[in-house]
């Protein structure tokens, strides 16, 4: 018997903030397809390249499409993420795109000449 508590959530000290105002909504949608058991062709998780990639344009014959994009995400908070919103949903297709985000002490490097940190890396 399936119990919504049985729903895996990420640890919210792991996330962000930005991340956290979607989290309810993810929950609940995440229940709702593992406690239904639904077939899910593909799910996208990322950063909001993904957010705003309109999946059901391009994969509609597919069927169910599952877009866990967030804005402003880094591989680590998408990482803190993966079980939750990617692998308990047991799509056939899981594509992680991900990565923009963590590049931009290399750009304030490069570009605006000023010093990167370690913390930058963290």
């Amino acid at each position: 018997m399936f119990k919504i508590s049985d729903i895996i959530v990420p640890d919210d000290k792991d996330i962000r903030q930005i991340a956290s105002v979607r989290r309810p909504s993810f929950d609940r949608a995440n229940s709702i397809i593992v406690g239904n058991k639904v077939d899910v062709a593909a799910c996208f998780i990322g950063d909001s390249i993904t957010e705003s990639f309109e999946l059901g344009a391009y994969f509609h014959d597919l069927g169910i499409v599952i877009n866990r994009g967030i804005g402003f995400d880094t591989l680590k908070h998408t990482n803190c993420r993966l079980e939750a919103d990617l692998l308990q949903l047991k799509p056939r297709v899981g594509v992680f795109m991900c990565g923009i985000n963590d590049i931009g002490p290399l750009w304030r490097k490069y570009i605006d000449g000023k010093e990167i940190t370690e913390e930058d890396y963290d």
